[in-house]
């Protein structure tokens, strides 16, 4: 993503799922009404983009792989924080 500064993480639910939108990992449209990840720059908040959750957990892991710090412009705030599904459950990265 290369990406200045922190990022937040927020789940965008069904039913504020209002239009499609292209994921910013797999470029690949994101159905209206699909749940997915709205990833944004605290630095850029014009820079935001929606991900499918797939893509955006595969991107975490692709950077953690590379042994960056927390904090480095490539990690969200918490590369292996849990992200809520669709149903408010917890979903671990690493199951993902």
């Amino acid at each position: 993503m290369g990406l200045p500064g922190r990022l937040s993480v927020r789940p965008v639910q069904p039913s504020s799922a209002l239009k499609p939108y292209e994921c910013g990992g797999c470029a690949q449209t994101i159905p209206k009404g699909r749940y997915h990840v709205v990833v944004v720059p605290d630095e850029a908040p014009d820079l935001r983009r929606h991900w499918h959750r797939g893509c955006w957990n595969k991107e975490r892991r692709r950077v953690a792989g590379r042994k960056v710090q927390l904090g480095d412009p490539w990690v969200p705030l918490d590369p292996h924080a849990a992200v809520p599904d669709h149903d408010g459950d917890q979903i671990d990265p690493a199951d993902s």
